[in-house]
């Protein structure tokens, strides 16, 4: 491995193959896995969404010096090369990786029929305007001992939940698929390590909710899907 990563995220992981970075790729990175039926407005309006977040605090909690600084400082040369500015914008969350008990019921009864193991759930409230291009995720709270020998992890699963239904302008991409559309309570799965972006140039907010955790038995049936 030549890349510092701090050099840049996107240079090293495909120096290093560890995604397809092909174009031309035809299959869908994504599967719509089911929905999650009701009406959860009010619940979401309990939500707070105060915890702004730019490009320049996405793990500005992590130690300094640290392999996760590392990577840090490689997102931020990346999105100034491709020309956003540092303080972008890319939408309001909900964190709680720690305490999910203070979730309004029908998110916590959401999040508990989700097949993964010490997962979290987190939630985006994306305003128009706001958007967070491409990159991929290196799930610091799931692997605290991450290095650059073990940056790979084919047990980790990813769930992606929309809490409201699609509007025109709203945009979400994983790899060369984007999906649109959707509706209110669609669950999406995707593998951790497929570069995915979002965007809201429309004139409603986006919701969603995503979990992330270890792969069960159930979520092993998903991939053979």
């Amino acid at each position: 491995m030549s890349t510092d990563i701090k050099n840049g995220t996107w240079e090293f992981l495909k120096e290093n193959k560890l995604w397809h970075f092909d174009k031309n790729y035809k299959l869908p990175n994504y599967k719509v896995i089911g929905r999650f039926n009701g009406n959860w407005q009010n619940e979401l309006n309990q939500l707070d969404f105060e915890q702004l977040k730019r490009i320049s605090n996405t793990m500005s909690h992590k130690a300094k010096d640290s392999y996760y600084s590392d990577i840090e400082e490689g997102n931020k040369k990346d999105f100034i090369k491709y020309g956003f500015p540092k303080n972008l914008e890319y939408g309001f969350v909900n964190d709680n990786k720690l305490n999910k008990e203070v979730l309004p019921e029908i998110f916590i009864r959401m999040f508990d029929k989700i097949p993964v193991l010490n997962a979290y759930p987190k939630f985006t409230k994306q305003m128009p305007g706001q958007l967070w291009p491409m990159h991929f995720d290196n799930y610091h709270a799931l692997r605290p001992n991450l290095t650059e020998k073990t940056w790979e992890d084919p047990n980790i699963r990813r769930i992606w939940i929309a809490l409201n239904d699609w509007d025109w302008g709203h945009y979400i991409t994983f790899g060369n698929t984007p999906w649109t559309g959707w509706k209110a309570g669609d669950i999406l799965y995707f593998d951790w390590l497929v570069p995915h972006g979002t965007a809201n140039c429309g004139n409603t907010p986006r919701f969603s909710m995503f979990v992330a955790g270890f792969m069960t038995d159930e979520n092993e049936k998903l991939d053979s899907k």
